[in-house]
């Protein structure tokens, strides 16, 4: 049964990291958009929503997680 819980726990941890790789990606893409004098505000904006939807992912992991 213990292993069953370090297992578990492992792949939420080996999510997170998918999931935070992912949101740093994000952060490059809206610095450059930032960065850029012709940016338009639509994908700044789909950036942020997408960068919300992935800290959800992260908060949603870590309930489980406290939860285990």
């Amino acid at each position: 049964m213990e292993k069953q819980y370090l297992s578990i726990m492992k792949q939420s941890l080996e999510k997170k990291i998918g999931i935070l790789d992912r949101i740093i990606t994000k952060n490059e893409e809206q610095n450059a958009l930032l960065k850029d004098p012709n940016m338009k505000w639509e994908d700044f904006d789909e950036n942020a929503n997408c960068k919300m939807q992935l800290i959800e992912e992260i908060d949603k992991l870590d309930e489980g997680f406290e939860d285990l």
